[in-house]
């Protein structure tokens, strides 16, 4: 869900990054919004992996073979 809230959320990052959107209390420099659109990704990537809904980049997940068991 983190990750679905993050994608969501990343269009309203670009519109008040590239719309010059001013909110009071917040800073409007490229400090803040470049890392903030850059590591959105990484976020994203972040929450899918901890939810372990995908694995490490270059490595394939293996699934252990458990004993099936007839009763």
């Amino acid at each position: 869900m983190l990750a679905v809230y993050a994608v969501c959320v990343y269009p309203a990052n670009l519109h008040h990054a590239f719309g010059h959107v001013i909110v009071r209390g917040m800073p409007n420099s490229w400090w803040y919004h470049a890392p903030r659109l850059a590591f959105q990704p990484v976020f994203v990537w972040w929450a899918l992996y901890a939810g372990e809904v995908i694995d490490w980049p270059g490595r394939r997940r293996v699934k252990p073979i458990r004993p099936r068991v007839f009763a």
